[in-house]
């Protein structure tokens, strides 16, 4: 009888101590974040032009850092609590994160309430279930980065133990903020190789205010030994004439990919085409082609070496204009 009675009695308190343990997690995960959000949001700037070049303080970028983590901990939360995450539409899954976002006090729908310089708000978020990846998820998340924009990409596969992040399109530890990853943001993920393996392209042009000439940075990611660290395949960095979004377009197969973008006030005619074939985490550039004009009009090739020529093609459409005034 003793033996019999003492059993049940240690697993319910085994059970209740389990229980009161991933309770007490929990809680201290919710408290973590919401200290973390919070000395964000009292870093204070002027409201003025002296704060968009000021250095962000090397607290705030490793708080910038915890902050995106830790928020993405919280969406693979609510994925693996989510019995049907594996098969819900993304809709709906983008509604249940944001609900636990609203919760926790994270999302701001908008930066129009807010002051010009923030820090520690969640400002966007989207799912995104790629073609030929039933079991991946890629969740795009936007917070705010000073004046500007600071979008992630997060590639989270289903495995055994639940919803595991395995490869992270991010920038940290930006001294300035035209330095982040921006919302202007893009991306294509190959369909799978026959060994499985696959790679990322991400495009994203830098924190602007104004101008129409920007920069946009294009890589090639593959899963690293954690998905902190992927292994970059291609960086490139070029001039982009911003005009209709998107402002580029990527294509993918199994095993290369092409990036077009405007690089005049023309997109139809003068743009900046790479092409790549990638096998075995290995990058080859198969072809790059750029398209501009002269001063007289006339369709040429430019120098696909020059990654700087927007000031040059500005001057040579100012004497267009003078040639031919509209």
């Amino acid at each position: 009888m003793f033996c019999r009675c003492v059993i049940p009695v240690l697993y319910g308190a085994c059970l209740s101590l389990g229980m009161s343990s991933a309770v007490l997690a929990q809680k201290t995960d919710i408290q973590a974040i919401q200290r973390t959000y919070r000395e964000l949001r009292r870093y204070a700037l002027p409201d003025d032009q002296t704060s968009e070049t000021r250095e962000i303080p090397p607290r705030i970028r490793l708080l910038q850092t915890r902050f995106k983590h830790q928020v993405r901990d919280s969406i693979a939360e609510v994925l693996d609590q989510d019995a049907v995450s594996i098969s819900r539409p993304t809709a709906e899954i983008r509604t249940l994160i944001r609900a636990k976002f609203k919760a926790l006090g994270l999302i701001t729908p908008t930066k129009k309430h807010l002051s010009l310089f923030n820090f520690g708000h969640v400002l966007d978020l989207s799912i995104w279930r790629p073609p030929g990846h039933r079991d991946f998820l890629a969740v795009g998340l936007v917070i705010d980065a000073s004046w500007a924009e600071d979008e992630s990409l997060y590639i989270f596969q289903h495995q055994p133990t639940g919803w595991v992040d395995v490869l992270a399109a991010e920038v940290n530890d930006y001294r300035q903020a035209w330095y982040a990853q921006s919302s202007a943001f893009n991306y294509a993920i190959s369909s799978p190789a026959r060994d499985g393996s696959w790679f990322l392209v991400t495009a994203s042009v830098n924190p602007h205010w104004a101008s129409a000439w920007q920069h946009l940075t294009y890589t090639v990611l593959v899963p690293g030994y954690d998905a902190d660290h992927p292994k970059i395949l291609v960086l490139q960095r070029h001039d982009i004439y911003l005009e209709n979004e998107p402002y580029c377009y990527i294509k993918t197969t199994a095993d290369g990919f092409s990036i077009w973008f405007p690089v005049g006030f023309s997109p139809a005619e003068e743009r900046y085409t790479d092409e790549y074939r990638i096998v075995d985490d290995i990058a080859r550039r198969i072809s790059v082609r750029c398209r501009t004009r002269d001063d007289l009009g006339r369709r040429v090739a430019c120098d696909t070496g020059n990654h700087s020529y927007s000031e040059r093609l500005e001057g040579t459409y100012k004497r267009i204009k003078k040639r031919w005034p509209q």
